[in-house]
């Protein structure tokens, strides 16, 4: 298994607060680096001026040639660096953005599952309350005919 592959299997299995602590860690990374390109530019400044300290030539040649390798080294290795931290960082955001909708739509499809439960309960309780309405009404209807029948044969 490639170091790639590993470190991506090790990352899907990090949740947020980890993911957050990564971000964080290429965060930092990225300040000392930034600060490791200060530095080394401020060495080359130092060096710059040893150049105009020096006598010769050829000696302020080697010692320039030598400070703009180091410094084009140091600014290829920064530019490495961020590309590759912010590839890491958007594959993270793209991961966590993924499973947050994926967790959205299953917390909607549980929810429409709830609420048309719910609906026809409710729609059954409905229909059970009123047929035994109806049915109440109906027994009332009935004993007032009932007694209206026997008042008028009582009257006749």
């Amino acid at each position: 298994m490639s170091k790639e592959e590993s470190q991506e299997k090790r990352l899907k299995k990090m949740n947020r607060a980890d993911l957050v602590e990564v971000i964080n860690e290429l965060s930092q990374r990225e300040s000392r680096l930034k600060a490791e390109n200060m530095n080394l530019r401020k060495q080359l400044e130092n060096k710059r001026l040893r150049l105009e300290d020096a006598g010769s030539i050829a000696e302020a040649t080697l010692s320039l040639h030598a400070v703009f390798e180091t410094a084009q080294r140091a600014a290829d290795h920064y530019l490495e660096e961020v590309r590759q931290n912010h590839a890491e960082a958007e594959e993270q955001a793209e991961r966590i953005v993924s499973e947050a909708r994926y967790k959205a739509d299953k917390m909607l499809e549980d929810t429409s599952a709830e609420c048309r439960q719910m609906l026809q309960q409710t729609t059954e309780d409905i229909q059970k309350k009123l047929s035994a309405l109806t049915s109440e009404i109906e027994k009332e209807i009935e004993a007032k005919v009932d007694f209206k029948a026997e008042e008028e044969e009582a009257e006749d």
